[in-house]
């Protein structure tokens, strides 16, 4: 693989006028998400300002692209400005226009699966300043799932406890606190008919007939069904005999990360499918990095053709990312609209290439009990890598918690 230059880092530039511009299109952002309101626990907003003169790394849930946008008003309530961490190909949109905005909000950029010593470093010079406040999303994608998670990433607490060892160089007392927030939707309206829509977009898709007169969740499953059987078609996959609709999807969820990992040339060792996905997309953003640093023509030719000849595999990648969290019964576990939804969202990209279903929603917002790692600094200097692991799999948990008491 030809090895290309790393993207330039991308610095946050705080600015405070640009910062209340924003706070004032906040409403219109989100409604422009179709999310009509943001509701937060009184509670947890006392909570937030008390910590005030606190370090916080906050790790918040992140199933759609509206998360920061909330944690920015979030930030606005308690009269805080927070610093994000953010993949650095984001900072590309729209021409660059995306990444000067979300840098003057407090926004920095970190690129994916590499060895990135300025953006480490500027994590540890802020975490060293008394009340620093920075966002960083655990599970690293976007995964369209209401009330579960991905695994966190540890990767994210390792980093919170080098900014404690960078504060405790000026300070000996201290403290680098993580604080899981948790975020979850709600419909504000009956969405029984933009479900039926949406399922007889994709029956007309797959060439399934309508299913007039049978319920919402035999229809979906049809479609499921037929989708998995086309694409073990593609793939030229035959299910073993007597496997179910679950497992004959973790087939072809695991074929499509193969087919990525041999296109981007990285062994994988059929491990947790999460895990093995990021280190794929992280290989892939390597390769797709900006050439703005190279030195020659001939240097940008090369980075070309690298380019090229990986872009099925970011094909394959999005797709398994829309489909990694799905599971055979996700929405018979609890059928709730939100549910139902989420997997239609999934399904209208994958077959119809867009997503047309669209309701109005509320956002609830929960805050849970800071995690100190000036507590369990001690572990971590007799085991580092078992003690990050821990706390990772905590974080996960109270995430995973608050999340099921926003109902």
């Amino acid at each position: 693989m030809v090895h290309m230059p790393r993207q330039d880092f991308k610095p946050p530039k705080l600015n405070r006028l640009i910062l209340a511009v924003a706070n004032a299109i906040v409403p219109m952002a989100l409604k422009a998400r179709s999310v009509v309101g943001v509701r937060f626990r009184d509670e947890d907003l006392e909570k937030l300002k008390k910590l005030k003169s606190e370090r916080l790394v906050i790790l918040p849930n992140h199933p759609t692209n509206t998360e920061p946008v909330i944690l920015f008003n979030l930030g606005h309530k308690v009269g805080q400005a927070f610093n994000y961490v953010a993949c650095r190909e984001g900072f590309d949109h729209f021409g660059g226009l995306w990444g000067w905005l979300i840098q003057r909000l407090g926004a920095y950029s970190l690129v994916r699966g590499a060895l990135d010593r300025p953006s480490f470093t500027m994590t540890k010079q802020l975490l060293a300043k008394p009340g620093a406040k920075l966002v960083i999303f655990p599970e690293g994608e976007v995964y369209s799932q209401n009330d579960s998670l991905l695994p966190f990433q540890s990767g994210v607490i390792q980093l919170a406890f080098w900014g404690l060892e960078e504060a405790l160089e000026k300070d000996p007392k201290a403290d680098v606190k993580l604080l899981p927030i948790a975020v979850r939707y709600t419909f504000t309206q009956d969405m029984t008919t933009e479900i039926s829509e949406s399922i007889e977009r994709l029956e007309r898709a797959v060439g399934l007939p309508i299913g007039k007169g049978e319920d919402a969740y035999t229809r979906v499953r049809k479609v499921g069904e037929l989708v998995v059987t086309k694409l073990e078609a593609q793939f030229e996959l035959k299910p073993p005999k007597g496997s179910n609709l679950g497992e004959r999807m973790d087939v072809v969820k695991r074929t499509q990360l193969e087919r990525a990992a041999e296109i981007a040339k990285v062994k994988i060792k059929g491990g947790p499918l999460a895990e093995e996905m990021r280190m794929v997309i992280n290989a892939v953003h390597r390769v797709t990095n900006d050439p703005s640093a190279a030195k020659t023509d001939y240097d940008r030719k090369l980075w070309t053709e690298a380019r090229n000849h990986i872009q099925p595999a970011l094909h394959e990648l999005d797709r398994l990312a829309n489909w990694i969290a799905v599971y055979d019964g996700y929405v018979a576990a609890s059928p709730t609209a939100e549910r139902m939804v989420h997997l239609l969202v999934r399904m209208e990209k994958e077959v119809l290439g867009l997503v047309a279903i669209r309701g109005r929603q509320i956002a609830h917002v929960g805050i849970g009990n800071p995690i100190s790692l000036s507590e369990r600094l001690t572990d971590y200097e007799v085991d580092k890598r078992g003690t990050v692991a821990s706390i990772t799999k905590e974080s996960e948990a109270n995430v995973q918690d608050i999340l099921t008491s926003l109902v």
